[in-house]
């Protein structure tokens, strides 16, 4: 059975890392990776599989195919931020999988890593679904789900779904080859909850937060899209937060302290947290944050 892989990013280089244990594509679509080496493209090429790289997909993909892939059975997505069109799902013959770093009909849409982290998820719910035209609201085919340590930042929440992710996936495709027919459970539309818009960022404000709060959002959201701070530049954003002790009677929440040229400290409601400068860059649209999103988050 010849099947593509279609991803980008930590959580794709860990599923297409994990794929190619047990199975290896006929190519690899992948992004351009910003400022160096693509992970991806490393491991396409040490396992000589043809690699692709491209923007998007776009309106037409049938026409680039036999320049992309030739003819295929399968796909898997493994976190490409292009809505793939009519065209481009019916490209291969048994359509696309996605992998979805939450236990759906919950958290659909972009980025359900890092909100899942902002709620304190204990675990990530893993779901390979059948691609339709609505997002993320195809029939289900496997389920699994990781669990989180506490200190996790996105990246690694990422990685270890991705891996998860991937390996769940070899067994979807290993299905597919031996049956020809996949099926798959229909989603509760009921039950269908969506994370916020694509490419918010978090204007944190630590005079309504507690410190613990505070840390788990910069865990969620740092280095993308982003985490800004009330009372830094608005172009300034912050990672690799560490608690620290609890405020004096002479420091009122929402005050802020140098500790060296790349380390800041904020005063939250309880305590201090220790955060890193990252360098500043164009400013996104921010979302206020205070406290975390209480009433903006879906359940599940």
């Amino acid at each position: 059975m010849r099947w593509v892989f279609l991803g980008q990013g930590v959580l794709g280089a860990a599923a297409l890392e994990a794929l190619l244990t047990t199975v290896t594509p006929a190519a690899v679509l992948t992004m351009p990776w910003p400022g160096g080496v693509s992970p991806i493209i490393t491991l396409a090429r040490a396992r000589g599989v043809p690699v692709r790289t491209l923007e998007r997909l776009g309106e037409e993909p049938d026409r680039r195919w036999p320049e992309l892939a030739g003819p295929v059975d399968a796909g898997v997505v493994g976190c490409w931020p292009e809505r793939l069109t009519d065209s481009a799902l019916a490209v291969p013959r048994h359509g696309w999988l996605n992998l979805h770093p939450s236990a759906l009909p919950a958290w659909r849409g972009a980025d359900p890593v890092g909100w899942q982290l902002l709620t304190g998820a204990r675990r990530l719910g893993l779901t390979v679904h059948r691609m339709v035209a609505r997002q993320d609201a195809g029939p289900i085919v496997a389920r699994d789900a990781v669990a989180l340590d506490e200190g996790d930042d996105r990246a690694e929440a990422e990685r270890r779904a991705g891996a998860a992710l991937g390996a769940l996936a070899g067994q979807v495709l290993a299905r597919l080859a031996s049956d020809d027919e996949l099926g798959g459970e229909p989603q509760d539309e009921d039950a269908a909850s969506w994370c916020p818009p694509v490419g918010t960022a978090v204007l944190l404000e630590t005079r309504a937060m507690r410190a613990g709060a505070a840390a788990r959002v910069v865990r969620a959201f740092s280095p993308q899209p982003g985490v800004a701070v009330a009372g830094l530049p608005t172009d300034q954003r912050v990672c690799e937060p560490a608690v620290g002790e609890r405020l004096d009677a002479g420091t009122s929440p929402g005050e802020h302290r140098p500790l060296d040229a790349r380390r800041v400290a904020l005063a939250c409601q309880d305590r201090w947290l220790a955060v890193r400068l990252l360098t500043p860059g164009p400013p996104p649209a921010v979302t206020e944050l205070t406290p975390p999103g209480a009433t903006r988050l879906p359940r599940g």
